[in-house]
């Protein structure tokens, strides 16, 4: 087949091109993860903040003041008061979790009760966050390798098409020369021997 090298050229670039674009995608999915690194460390570097303002506070459930640093942080932990608001409600209506830890010896502070909400808030966090990661990494490759496979196909499909073309000219162009050779030897044998020889009359 005169053509199932090109073919298999074109098919070698589109893998190239395949690995190319899995790579780009890779690099891209590391920065995203980075910069979610990068938000959860900004998230706990908030919240421990948070938990030694709150220790040095002379007022029980006082609140510190805010700085631009916390400001902008506003939203993000607003889940996190509410839940530090439930632990610390349920240590006035009974045993808290860490007193249940240390068998209920000596009194659990405010602060040990919001550090532990904190914890468990930022540790659900951190898992989601996780979860959302992998499944973008999963959707991002599988999206890609399916748009390479559609092109490889399309590649492959057009490939065969112009090599049935191809066979098809080849096998037309070889008919016609035959015709042109037969008729190209019977105007030479007309051309050299018009009339019937004399010897052959007698």
């Amino acid at each position: 087949m005169p053509h199932l090298p090109r073919m298999n050229k074109v098919i070698e670039n589109d893998i190239a091109d395949l690995k190319r674009y899995y790579c780009q995608d890779r690099d891209h999915i590391v920065t995203l993860l980075n910069d979610g690194e990068s938000n959860i460390k900004s998230i706990v570097n908030v919240i421990d903040e948070r938990v030694r303002r709150f220790d040095q506070s002379t007022i029980p459930n006082s609140i510190p003041e805010r700085d631009a640093e916390l400001e902008d942080h506003e939203c993000r932990d607003v889940h996190i008061s509410s839940q530090a608001k439930y632990v610390l409600e349920s240590k006035r209506d009974g045993p808290s979790l860490l007193e249940a830890e240390a068998g209920g010896k000596g009194d659990v502070s405010d602060s040990d009760a919001l550090a532990l909400a904190l914890q468990e808030k930022v540790s659900a966090l951190l898992l989601l966050s996780q979860e959302e990661e992998r499944h973008l990494l999963e959707r991002n490759v599988n999206s890609a390798l399916q748009r390479k496979i559609e092109d490889l196909q399309r590649n492959l499909l057009q490939t065969i098409w112009v090599e049935k073309k191809v066979r098809d000219t080849c096998a037309i162009s070889g008919f016609f020369a035959t015709i042109l050779f037969s008729f190209l030897s019977f105007s030479f044998r007309d051309y050299f021997h018009p009339y019937p020889s004399p010897m052959k009359l007698i």
